[in-house]
């Protein structure tokens, strides 16, 4: 008999509702994202967010990459090279994957973000061409230097 135990990467907007938008509705497609990852006995092992890792924000005022932050979203531009940090802060999600793995857990998908520049799995960019957001495209590359491919797809939330 396998084992069945598994697990999604999933950006961590997806599963907080409440920093996206305050809306009913935000908060009820968490709870249907929930039942469906119950329903395939599936556990979900949380993104860290590539914006609030690149911007900290003293007194209201963004320091760095942002032009400002309101309501929790970041409004603004972050550059486009940022495979360095993100590499970092990536190392603790392939040390957990890692573990998971040597503990006979599968890891079967990554959810993106649809549109998303950082994001995102399936992107078109300014040239029409199809390609990963930036935090995912590191994130890929982290997992292929591991012999790691997934499933991927890209869910549109809610504004």
């Amino acid at each position: 008999m396998g084992n069945n135990k598994k697990v999604i990467l999933i950006p961590c907007c997806v599963l907080s509702a409440g920093m996206r938008s305050n809306t009913q509705a935000s908060l009820d497609e968490l709870g249907e994202i929930i039942k469906v990852l119950h329903a395939f006995k599936t556990g979900v092992i949380s993104l860290p967010c590539p914006y609030f890792s690149l911007v900290r924000a003293t007194n209201d005022e963004p320091v760095c990459f942002a032009s400002k932050i309101t309501n929790t979203f970041i409004e603004g531009s972050i550059p486009e090279d940022n495979s360095g940090l993100y590499w970092k802060i990536l190392d603790p999600v392939i040390s957990q994957i890692e573990s998971y793995k040597k503990q006979g857990v599968q890891v079967v998908g990554l959810i993106g973000v649809k549109d998303s520049p950082s994001c995102s799995v399936n992107r078109i960019n300014d040239n029409q061409e199809r390609c990963y957001g930036q935090f995912i495209k590191t994130l890929v590359q982290r997992l292929k230097e591991s012999s790691m491919s997934l499933n991927m797809a890209d869910i549109l939330l809610p504004g």
